[in-house]
């Protein structure tokens, strides 16, 4: 859920874009003025929510004639983006409703044990995310070139994602630096909310961790009570 959340605001946000054109410099290397590039950004961001199959978006280049901002081929790799990005959308749905109905679940029982579980589940949960960012972000570190290939590879049934620097707008707006920067920006905002969850669901299990009490007058040992069943009630 995390990871799907992240990509999905990263998907949807037109600043990561801007800064994009802003910082590999696309205007001057696509001809077309940065104004006209950073309102393709946002029909781009539309096209990836809406229900066209290809993406249409003419823009006025330096000499002010109105052109295609996207070739044949470009055009044909967004829409499988697109389908991706979709897929991914449906994943981060899906998991978003099951942690409601698991939370909504356990709250309406309201049972101590039932709490403790849910806070270790969600303790295991973020430890096992921190290694699948660690795993990736490693990997992309190390090398990306050869990890951004091998994702193109499974990701896409064809070569359209193949463009040449020097004739087409799509790579030049979002270069293969972009992506690498993206990529370590959604390992970061997902280990670090990772590491929230797993510090709150720890704290709360420390604090309500079983107490072995002591009898005073014959000196035995009060063992705690054993815990109740998820479908316990008050």
């Amino acid at each position: 859920m995390l990871i799907t959340t992240n990509i999905r605001v990263a998907a949807n946000e037109p600043r990561l874009y801007d800064y994009s054109v802003d910082r590999f410099d696309a205007a001057a290397k696509a001809d077309i003025p940065e104004a006209e590039l950073k309102w393709a950004n946002r029909e781009l961001i539309r096209y990836l929510n809406n229900d066209e199959q290809l993406v249409r978006i003419e823009v006025r280049d330096n000499s002010g004639a109105q052109v295609p901002l996207f070739n044949p081929q470009e055009r044909a790799h967004l829409a499988d983006v697109k389908d991706l990005f979709q897929k991914v959308f449906l994943v981060q749905q899906a998991t978003l409703a099951y942690v409601l109905v698991i939370l909504m679940t356990v709250f309406l029982w309201a049972g101590e044990t039932s709490l403790r579980r849910l806070a270790a589940a969600l303790f295991s949960a973020s430890g096992l995310t921190l290694a699948l960012v660690a795993g990736v972000g490693l990997a992309a570190f190390i090398g990306f070139d050869d990890f951004w290939l091998r994702f193109h590879f499974l990701a896409f049934a064809n070569d359209f994602w193949l463009l040449d620097p020097a004739r087409d707008h799509l790579i030049q707006m979002f270069p293969r630096d972009f992506w690498y920067g993206v990529t370590l920006l959604i390992g970061a905002f997902t280990a670090l909310e990772a590491l929230a969850l797993g510090a709150l669901s720890g704290l709360y299990l420390y604090a309500t961790r079983p107490v072995v009490k002591t009898e005073p007058q014959t000196g035995q040992v009060a063992l705690p009570e054993p815990p109740r069943p998820w479908h316990s009630t008050q």
